[in-house]
């Protein structure tokens, strides 16, 4: 399976730039915000890529049926909500299917990961054809109950 994580990149970072301190990786990954003022300000720390490569537009549009942004989330987490919005934005845009997961399965793709489960949000990046290898399997184990 490939998963490529999206907004946890940094905090597998900065795990292992720490020592793999397992309190300093806890504080990287929770979302110290609880107002749209304090998210914009949180989001304004990382610098925004302001220069794309040509292609890129019609690269997206063609990878669509590639790969599924799969998200979790919270009640109330506003840094979920920010990225909801952006990923159903990007998904409309490119064709590109964007769905919800569980928390629990959220649990196993950070720990398959290597990344601290601080809170019920994960957001990554999986090719279609191994979704549709899990799928396949969860449906075989559900009638061989």
């Amino acid at each position: 399976m490939a998963f490529l994580p999206l907004a946890l990149l940094t905090v597998s970072t900065y795990a292992n730039a720490a020592g793999n301190d397992k309190a300093k990786a806890e504080r990287a990954a929770i979302h110290p915000v609880t107002t749209p003022r304090e998210l914009s300000a949180w989001l304004a720390r990382v610098p925004r890529t302001r220069d794309f490569p040509a292609d890129l537009d019609p690269t997206l549009r063609a990878e669509g049926g590639t790969f599924v942004v799969e998200m979790s989330s919270a009640p109330g987490c506003l840094p979920c909500g920010d990225l909801w919005t952006r990923l159903l934005r990007f998904g409309r845009s490119y064709g590109w299917q964007v769905r919800t997961i569980s928390s629990s399965e959220a649990l196993l793709r950070s720990g398959r990961l290597g990344l601290p489960w601080v809170s019920a949000n994960y957001a990554g990046l999986l090719r279609q054809r191994d979704q549709d290898a899990r799928n396949a399997a969860g449906v075989a184990a559900s009638r061989n109950r």
